[in-house]
């Protein structure tokens, strides 16, 4: 049985319909830089209840990237 939700409380987590790429952002000079070459493909899993979301990737479930 899955932990419920740490902001609510509920048990309700739901499978995101897409796989996510969260951007890696690195400082330089006080400017944020996107680098598009350091993307971990994820699937989000959400609280069907107040929507606070988490992310598992890919790699490390053993599913390739």
């Amino acid at each position: 049985m899955p932990a419920p939700c740490e902001m609510c409380g509920v048990d309700n987590w739901v499978i995101g319909q897409y796989l996510a790429s969260p951007i890696q952002l690195s400082r330089i000079d006080n400017q944020l830089t996107a680098d598009f070459n350091l993307f971990q493909t994820s699937i989000p899993v959400l609280c069907g209840n107040c929507g606070n979301t988490k992310f598992f990737s890919l790699g490390m479930l053993g599913a390739g990237a």
